[in-house]
């Protein structure tokens, strides 16, 4: 695979341009992602600072007592959005609605495990200068099918790796 790269004077110029002989997975992904980087979202700290959050550090949204928050590796930020208004908004594809109070963003999902009970036993982590943090949410997934695409989405991210 070919890449070229060529330097502009104009930042509203700024993009990237996809030749391909057959339009593959591997071809829909890096147009996905090219398309949500740098995708940012608003959200308030504990001291109510209004701050730019980039979608793809977010690890989770969950809605607790009518508020909606979003967490990231290490801080946590209030968003003024209910989750149906974020899943409309944000245009990342591994952000999945895992029940009625949580989003997940499947890229960073490590392992999954089910309980008997129906609760997803899910591990989260993010590379963060050179270290490798973790993050366990335990999700009660109402959508058997939701479940299923986690694990098929963590499946892929699997085989990828080993690739």
């Amino acid at each position: 695979m070919n890449i070229t790269e060529r330097e502009i004077d104009d930042p509203e110029k700024e993009g990237v341009i996809l030749e391909y002989v057959n339009f593959t997975k591997e071809f829909a992904e890096i147009k996905e992602y090219v398309r949500s980087k740098g995708e940012s979202i608003r959200g308030y700290t504990e001291k109510k600072e209004c701050v730019s959050i980039r979608t793809e550090d977010i690890l989770y949204f969950e809605a607790v007592q009518n508020k909606v928050f979003a967490y990231t590796s290490n801080k946590f930020y209030e968003i003024k959005s209910r989750l149906y208004q974020l899943e409309e908004k944000i245009t990342r594809k591994c952000m999945k609605r895992a029940s009625k109070t949580t989003i997940v963003n499947a890229d960073r999902i490590v392992s999954v495990h089910t309980a008997l009970n129906g609760r997803l036993y899910v591990l989260m982590g993010v590379l963060i200068i050179g270290v490798y943090v973790t993050v366990n949410l335990i999700v009660y997934v109402n959508d058997h099918m939701v479940a299923e695409s986690m694990n098929q989405k963590l499946e892929e991210m699997r085989k990828r790796k080993d690739a």
